[in-house]
Parts: C-alpha cells; structure tokens; sequence
C-alpha cells in the first residue's frame, strides 16, 4: 500500500523563492526545453533557404545539400517548411468523388419564343394498388420471372 504523502511537511521544508530563480534559469538556458527537431535546425538558415528556393532550387536539391553538410533533413520535411514560410499551405488536391456534374440550362433561339407547356384537362386514372413486399437488403438481383 502507498504511503501518503505530508504535503504540509513538504511545504515546510521548501524554500519556493530559490525555486522559482533556478527554474527560471533552467529554462532560459535550454535546460527545460522541448526536445529539437529539424525545424529547429531550419532556423538557423531560414534566410538561405529562402533565397534558394527563390532562385529555382528544387527541394530535392535542398535536401541533398543539406544532408552533405551535416544536416540530414529529408525533402518532404524541406516543401513542409518552406511552403509555411513562404504563406503557401500544402496544396490540397480537389476531389472530384461525390460531385454532381452542373446541370447546363436548354439554349433557346432567340427566334422561336417559349413554348408554354400542356396542361391536361383531365386528371390521370388511378392506378390500381398492387402490394409489393419490402426488397430484401442487400444487391439487387434481378427476377427471372420478369423477363
């Protein structure tokens, strides 16, 4: 079983001012600091990167020079970087799945004038009800009693 803790012994034995000046310098010398990633790295040549890239390197190359000097960062993680930089998000590709073509409006002639359309004096019949069950779920399969 866990002991508890006596956190009013603890409070008493501590002295928070010292505490408070040697956590502020930990973390102002790096000592807390998120761990580094190469994003970090990129910072440091953020002003090169972005003039080469300006004059028409590609990330590919970007990439293969970085990793000959010491900083193996991949291209992807390079357009990832630049592209931010530069206010240019990843591009997102535009789906074409679930869309419905525009129905286009009939061209008229301007000669011949808008047929109004007939009007039936006469309501239709009523067809008679015929009870059809329910399709079963599932895939349509056609009835060879229909055809």
């Amino acid at each position: 079983m866990k002991t508890k803790i006596n956190w009013n012994e603890i409070e008493s034995k501590t002295d928070f001012t010292t505490m408070n000046e040697k956590l502020l310098a930990a973390s102002g010398n790096g000592g807390l600091n998120r761990r580094k990633t190469a994003v970090h790295l990129l910072e440091k040549v953020k002003d090169a990167l972005l003039k080469v890239r300006s004059e028409g390197a590609s990330f590919s190359a970007i990439a293969i020079f970085l990793k000959e000097h010491g900083l193996p960062v991949s291209e992807p993680t390079i357009r990832e970087y630049l592209r931010k930089l530069e206010g240019n998000p990843k591009p997102r590709k535009k789906s074409t799945r679930n869309k419905k073509p525009k129905a286009k409006a009939p061209e008229q002639s301007q000669t011949t004038p808008p047929v109004a359309p007939v009007q039936n004096p006469q309501p239709p019949a009523p067809a008679s009800f015929v009870y059809e069950p329910p399709r079963p779920r599932g895939p349509r399969i056609a009835d060879p009693r229909t055809f």
